[in-house]
């Protein structure tokens, strides 16, 4: 370009064709030459454009020197520079665009006057300092923001953090994301409508100065206020750290709030962040209603201090052992209805109100000089409320040992002295009981018993005494004074009621004191049994008398505790197991009867020797009916080898359930057994044989604690007759058992274990007949049966406490009748052309005779003795069967299969195996 340029004078292009290195002291600089380099001139630092021409530099600025602009002038940068000695702007303008970079991307920034217009480039930067001017249109990346006045239009990116310092202000327009947090150390941080404080989580510092958020809504990670002011919009934080300053923006957000140091923090907004609020030390001052979240926990401990300074808050939860300054403000705690302790000062003429549903215990002394209110929940006092006047609303209650100013008991209020024990709660001034309050008085059996001391009067409109009894043993007549009242007692209560069963309560009034009575009255134990077996238990535990545990421990107890108390002396464990023994001695019975039915298998062809009937009408091969040799030769393929003798074996598990009769209480049991045997064939038509075997049955009563075991060893003989197609089989049994038992007896101020093991036996008669009719590839044979099970208890004591017992032997006998059909079908083919045998069974059972079986019960300790019932064995019930025999050998098979009954109180499953083997 020549001189002759026809560019006018203020706007000048430094187009180079040549680069002239210089070395001006230690700065070695490139700078383009041409007709008007003049506007831009090199120095020892570097290149200097401080003139008042337009420039642009259109060729890279290079070297270790820096480039500086003052002036009024404009320099425009287009080119890649690689200078390294950073650039400072302090008039005029200074641009960038396009391709055009503020040196190498860690030298510094310096902008103390004009503007840096970023032309929507990006610079990358070392650390960037503001003292006046304007950075503007772009973003700027840097490891450091020092800035002290002026304004940033521009994004502010990278990792560094940003720093006020200085008295100035610096407004922030930019859309910024720097990750290394924001601190205000003095002057003012100013936030636009757009600019934003770096990163979201990004930490916040104001240790001096004012952070004025201009209205916005800003994000940002930790903040910290160690001095100063946040003022002018929302801050959404992760956590509020604040020691000293004053808050006067909006805290929001799920953060939670801390003030420690000793400074004193000042909130002027209705915050609504949701985390917890704790103060630790120093001051917390409330500037406006609502400056404590409503749904926050508020926690003042040791040299913390909250001071509402007459504004009104609610806080969900009140903690901690610091001090709490109410001035004439309200303060509502508790709304989250959970239990919290404060033991700490609460000072001022203004209300406490105690809402929610949880307990707000205060333990610590409170000069308080205005009121309390229990709006809702529990208050519990142990410490000294001051001159405080307390009223308590319907629903809540007032509890403790401390002191009150005055106290006032709305209707449907109540008011409980102590707590955990019986206590004495003092009021300085007057009591009041309106009509429907309660008074909930705590006695023991030592004539101690809750007491409320007033200061001043009495004044009784109605209410309720509600006697709470603990448990001991009470004379005849006991005394206890509820209520002193050093300025009288005026008016009655309306009534008063106790937890006893047992003890009638009355109350009488002298002119400054309010007396209960507790009277033995003449109502038996047994009068407050809700069912045969309470009682037999009532009347049992009465005959003990007085000193004895048991006795004395259900004297004091309500009518629903005596209730309680009486099933659980019951003993109905022992009965219920007589129960458990009938249902074992069933799947015994039918592991025998099993054996004659099925045998070794229905439905072959062959006809006995001898029987004398038609082939159609002969008894088919059935064991243990017809099982003689004959009957075992001609036999084609996929028959049974029948022969003389037969051993089996059979094992069962079953699980069954007893419901309630309203009487006993449920009852669980689980049985396993084996029973092994053999027969022989006595002629055609007879088939006699003899059974050993073993059952272990678990029973358990939940609602009683108590549980036990029953195993029984047993010997059987049984024969099966064939008349023509109807069979009789028929036979007996003998056992002994060992019952062992194990009672947690626990009630209201009474608990005990007890254990006993005793021996038994276990008798049957049974028999069935039935009516063989064999179909086309089915058999079908309808039968009715019978059966008489006796079984014989032993004596015995339970070894335990007072609440252990001993049982008389008693013989319980029920009998049985079942009528029903069963069915056999044969599927041929399979393994050596030995078929298998598909089985069922179906009818009904009914039970007659001792159903309901009791046991004669007295305590070991003495006294008379009462029948106890356990749960019944079910009077009807339907009975099913369904399995399968399959024929491994011609002289054994092996059967599996499913049994049950099911009843209108009771249910019984199982699963059976057996194995049969002839020779």
């Amino acid at each position: 370009m020549s001189h002759a340029s026809s560019c006018p004078p203020r706007s000048r292009l430094l187009a180079t064709t040549a680069l002239l290195p210089l070395i001006l002291g230690m700065a070695a600089m490139t700078v383009p030459v041409g007709p008007a380099h003049a506007a831009c001139a090199a120095t020892t630092t570097g290149l200097a454009c401080d003139g008042p021409d337009d420039v642009t530099l259109a060729s890279s600025v290079g070297g270790s020197g820096g480039l500086s602009k003052a002036g009024t002038g404009s320099v425009t940068l287009s080119a890649a520079n690689t200078d390294a000695g950073g650039t400072s702007l302090t008039a005029g303008t200074l641009s960038t665009t396009g391709a055009g970079t503020l040196g190498v991307p860690d030298a510094a920034l310096v902008v103390s006057g004009g503007r840096l217009d970023l032309g929507g480039t990006t610079q990358n930067v070392g650390l960037v300092r503001l003292t006046g001017g304007t950075i503007a249109d772009g973003t700027l990346r840097g490891s450091v923001y020092d800035v002290q006045s002026g304004s940033i239009d521009a994004a502010l990116t990278g990792p560094g953090p940003l720093v006020k310092s200085g008295a100035g202000t610096v407004t922030l327009s930019g859309a910024n994301t720097y990750s290394g947090g924001t601190r205000v150390d003095g002057g003012t941080l100013q936030l636009t409508s757009t600019g934003r404080l770096g990163a979201a989580d990004a930490a916040l510092v104001v240790g001096g100065g004012t952070l004025d958020l201009g209205g916005t809504s800003a994000s940002a990670g930790p903040v910290v206020l160690t001095a100063g002011t946040i003022r002018n919009g929302t801050l959404r934080g992760t956590i509020y750290g604040l020691q000293a300053g004053t808050v006067d923006a909006v805290l929001s957000g799920s953060g939670s709030l801390a003030k420690s140091g000793d400074g004193t923090v000042l909130l002027t907004q209705a915050n609504n962040y949701s985390g917890a609020t704790t103060v630790t030390n120093g001051i917390l001052r409330s500037g406006i209603a609502g400056a404590l979240p409503a749904g926050t926990t508020l926690i003042v401990a040791g040299a913390g201090s909250l001071d509402l300074a007459g504004t009104n808050q609610s806080v969900a939860a009140l903690n901690g052992d610091g001090r709490v300054s109410l001035g004439g403000a309200t303060f509502t705690v508790g709304s989250n209805g959970g239990d919290t302790l404060f033991s700490g000062t609460i000072d001022g003429t203004g209300a406490l109100v105690k809402a929610g549903a949880g307990r707000l215990d205060l333990s610590g002394n409170s000069p308080l000089a205005g009121s309390v209110t229990v709006a809702e929940g529990r208050l519990r006092v142990g410490g000294n409320l001051g001159a405080a006047d307390v009223s308590v609303a319907s629903g809540a209650i007032i509890e403790g040992t401390g002191t009150l100013g005055g106290l006032s008991i709305r209707g449907g209020g109540r008011v409980a002295p102590g707590y955990d024990a019986i206590g004495t709660l003092l009021a300085n001034g007057n009591v009041l009981f309106e009509a429907a309050s309660t008074y909930q008085v705590k006695a023991d059996a030592a004539g101690h018993s809750d007491r409320i001391v007033a200061g001043g009067i009495a004044t009784l409109r109605g209410g309720l005494v509600d006697v709470q009894a603990q448990a001991g043993t009470y004379r005849a007549n006991t005394t206890y004074t509820i209520l002193d009242a050093a300025g009288g007692v005026q008016g009655r209560f309306a009534g008063v009621t106790a937890n006893f069963a047992f003890l009638t309560p009355s109350l009488t009034y002298a002119d400054d004191a309010v007396q209960l009575h507790l009277a033995r009255n003449d109502l038996g134990f047994d009068t407050a049994g809700a069912t045969f077996n309470g009682v037999a238990a009532g009347r049992r535990a009465q005959s003990l008398g007085t000193g004895n545990a048991v006795y004395d421990a259900v004297g004091p107890l309500s009518t629903a505790q005596a209730r309680q108390a009486f099933d659980a002396l019951s003993g109905e464990v022992h009965a219920s197991a007589v129960t458990a023994l009938v249902e074992a001695g069933g799947l015994v019975r039918e592991a025998i009867l099993d054996r004659m039915r099925w045998a070794d298998g229905a439905g072959l062809t062959c006809t006995p020797a001898g029987s004398g009937l038609p082939a159609e009408r002969a008894p088919v091969a059935r064991v243990p009916l017809n099982s003689v040799p004959e009957c075992g030769t001609g036999l084609g393929p996929g028959s049974l080898d029948q022969r003389v003798v037969g051993l089996w074996g059979q094992g069962f598990g079953s699980f069954g359930r007893t419901a309630s009769d309203g009487n006993a209480a449920a009852l669980g049991r689980n049985t396993a057994g084996l029973v092994v045997g053999g027969d022989v064939a006595a002629s055609d038509m007879i088939r006699v044989g003899a059974a050993a075997g073993y059952t272990d049955t678990a029973l358990d009563v939940p609602l009683r604690l108590s549980r036990g075991n029953v195993q029984t060893g047993f010997g059987s003989v049984y024969a099966g007759i064939g008349l023509g197609a109807f069979d009789l089989r028929i036979g007996g049994l003998y056992g002994v058992s060992d019952t062992e038992t194990r009672r947690d007896v626990a009630f209201a101020g009474f608990r005990d274990n007890t254990h006993a093991a005793y021996g038994g036996s276990v008798a049957q008669a049974f028999g069935e007949v039935g009516y063989r009719m064999d179909l086309a590839g089915l058999t079908l044979e309808p039968f009715v049966g019978g059966a008489m099970i006796r079984v014989g208890q032993d004596a015995f004591s339970e070894l335990g406490g007072a609440a252990a017992l001993a049982g008389a032997a008693r013989d319980t006998t029920v009998t049985t009748a079942t009528a029903g059909v069963r069915a056999e079908a044969r599927i041929d083919g399979f393994i050596g052309g030995l078929p298998i045998l598909l089985r069922g069974l179906v009818g009904y059972r009914g039970a007659f005779g001792d159903v309901t079986p009791t046991a004669l019960l007295a305590f070991n300790t003495g006294g008379v003795s009462a029948l106890t019932r356990g749960a019944p064995v079910d009077r009807s019930a339907v009975v099913m069967e369904a399995g399968l025999s399959w024929v491994v050998l011609p002289t054994m098979t092996v059967g599996l299969s499913y049994a049950g009954q099911v009843g209108s109180r009771a249910q019984d499953h199982g699963a059976k195996g057996n194995v049969t083997y002839r020779f």
